[in-house]
């Protein structure tokens, strides 16, 4: 099976793959990067990159730690997964031992958290240390950004990944955008499954 650009429908021709995906980068037509780091700055160095699941926030995430890094800072990061209600030790341990002014601690998945236990991890930090949190929730850290998508963010993405995008794909992406509820990785994820079963392009 060929796509309609002859090209064929197997993982390393398609598209949407993780790798492809991966390299997109972030784009909010409300603010930049430069802009989320500045307020960062101006906030005490701690803040809070808020959306729902799969609205860019950890593409944000690593575009600006990637700038931090480069710029000299120390970043210690933690993903948190699905109901992974507390932090790891070790982690806390790197944490507690690392203090300088140039250490960024990071938490990604920071809504995974009781208050409780967020209220004490929170408390546990040297002044001299950042904090950098993406959120499904505001109010556990300033909100730098709240990321958000839209229909039109899609299509975009999708024009760069695969290239010109049809009126009927158009319309179809459309649909995709309100069933995944703007849930922009879960739309890449379906189109992924329907370029490869020959539902797409």
């Amino acid at each position: 099976m060929v796509a309609a650009n002859g090209s064929p429908r197997t993982a390393r021709f398609n598209p949407f793959r993780s790798e492809c995906v991966t390299r997109l980068a972030f784009r909010n037509p409300a603010f930049d990067k430069a802009e989320v780091l500045a307020r960062w700055e101006a906030a005490g160095r701690r803040g809070a990159l808020v959306g729902p699941h799969g609205h860019g926030k950890t593409t944000l995430l690593d575009e600006c730690l990637a700038d931090l890094t480069a710029a000299g800072e120390t970043v210690l990061r933690e993903k948190l997964s699905l109901g992974q209600r507390r932090i790891p030790r070790p982690f806390l341990e790197k944490v507690r031992i690392e203090s300088s002014r140039n250490t960024i601690v990071v938490l990604d998945g920071a809504e995974q958290l009781p208050w409780w236990r967020w209220r004490w991890f929170l408390r546990s930090l040297q002044k001299s240390q950042g904090c950098l949190i993406t959120s499904h929730r505001d109010g556990q850290l300033p909100t730098l950004a709240f990321c958000d998508t839209s229909v039109e963010l899609l299509v975009d993405l999708v024009t760069e990944l695969q290239g010109p995008v049809s009126s009927e794909q158009q319309a179809d992406l459309g649909q995709l955008f309100h069933t995944m509820q703007g849930d922009i990785r879960l739309c890449l994820r379906e189109l992924y499954e329907r370029y490869s079963d020959g539902r797409w392009g």
